[in-house]
């Protein structure tokens, strides 16, 4: 099976032609930016500009399910590091995921096993959760997590020993 081609998305220019442009407003380094032709480098996209009322890009990113948006003084000069100049705002998603099993550690638990029913009526992996609680929340979940271990060893999961597998009946809300 092939890989979906990486797309770099180009949204700053700092340096052209040995030129420092830090110094300069974000909005003539983009405007230098949108003048290069990328259209000749795969894999490099110009990722858009939008000079618009942030609420409703925003709004319209959360509708798309996009992870969020970078909000950017179009004024300001490049500076390393955290500044007031730009903002990320991420849009929180809310779903529910079973516990497949969890990952213990002298704490109580590093992280739980999640997954989801599908439409073959089985329970497929999506990833791992490893922080939202407390030293005390991870050694109550431990607690009540062992009630629920099932001792089988999953098929394609034999050199992850570390994981307590759970009969998957719990279900657990995360945002992200």
């Amino acid at each position: 099976r092939s890989c979906p081609e990486a797309v770099f998305f180009a949204f700053d220019l700092l340096f052209l032609d040995g030129r420092d442009l830090r110094a300069l407003p974000l909005i003539e380094r983009k405007a230098m930016l949108s003048a290069m032709d990328l259209g000749g480098h795969h894999g490099i996209r110009l990722s858009e500009h939008l000079q618009e009322d942030g609420a409703a890009i925003f709004s319209r990113a959360r509708v798309l399910g996009l992870e969020g948006i970078v909000a950017k003084r179009s004024e300001s000069r490049y500076r390393s590091g955290r500044s007031n100049s730009w903002r990320k705002l991420k849009c929180v998603l809310i779903e529910s995921f079973r516990v497949a099993g969890f990952v213990p550690s002298p704490a109580g638990i590093a992280a739980l096993i999640l997954g989801e029913l599908r439409g073959d009526g089985r329970l497929h992996l999506v990833g791992r959760l490893g922080t939202g609680w407390s030293d005390q929340e991870a050694k109550e979940l431990a607690a009540g997590l062992s009630d629920f271990v099932d001792g089988k060893v999953k098929p394609g999961y034999r050199g992850r020993c570390r994981i307590k597998w759970i009969l998957p009946v719990l279900d657990v809300e995360v945002s992200y």
